[in-house]
């Protein structure tokens, strides 16, 4: 008896596979599919495992994904006016919070920054003329890029699944029929459903 199931995204495994996914180097399948072979032993048991990705599901992956980038955009920018905001007494402080502060960047990048300083005089408003500061602080200016190459990646991940089943020869179950036999099941549950209706 075969079993064929589709792999969480959320497994560790099944997601460094993702993260590899080129779909342009993957094999066709029927038009809008494309798939790629893997090999596993997921649980102690020897497994195929088949990475599909599906031209239809494009369109959607872009939207999750331009509304993910916009997320941890509009946290950055927050982040950043916090930072740049901050007065460092040094400017070493400075360059090792910025440092600090560009690693900790996932979706958008710094793509210019400086540490520049500033006069502080100790009151507020416009300082006389032949006043002296006080003290002179730093502060840490910037401003953010996109990559679109990322976006991309991020795209061809969410467009792809990875389905599994213990039929390790190719010839038996190739990768079309484990396709054709994945997307048959949604008949058999629509049947279920029915059946299970309070009203039948």
């Amino acid at each position: 008896m075969r079993w064929i199931t589709r792999v969480p995204a959320t497994l560790s495994e099944a997601q460094a596979a993702l993260v590899q996914a080129a779909p342009q180097t993957m094999f066709p399948l029927v038009e809008g599919y494309r798939s790629q072979e893997l090999a596993s032993t997921y649980g102690g048991v020897a497994q195929r495992w088949v990475l599909i990705d599906s031209e239809p599901r494009q369109l959607p992956a872009q939207r999750t994904v331009d509304q993910q980038l916009r997320t941890h955009s509009a946290q950055a920018v927050k982040a950043c006016k916090k930072r740049c905001g901050t007065a460092f007494a040094c400017e070493a402080d400075a360059q090792q919070a910025r440092a600090t502060f560009a690693q900790g960047l996932q979706a958008p990048f710094l793509a210019t920054s400086s540490v520049g300083p500033t006069s502080w005089y100790g009151t507020r408003g416009r300082p006389g003329s032949g006043s002296h500061p006080a003290s002179v602080v730093y502060h840490i200016n910037g401003a953010f890029a996109s990559r679109l190459a990322m976006r991309q990646a991020l795209v061809d991940q969410h467009s792809c699944c990875i389905l599994a089943t213990h039929e390790l020869d190719a010839t038996v179950l190739p990768p079309q029929d484990l396709l054709d036999g994945y997307t048959g099941q949604s008949h058999a549950e629509r049947g279920f459903r029915f059946l299970k209706a309070p009203q039948f």
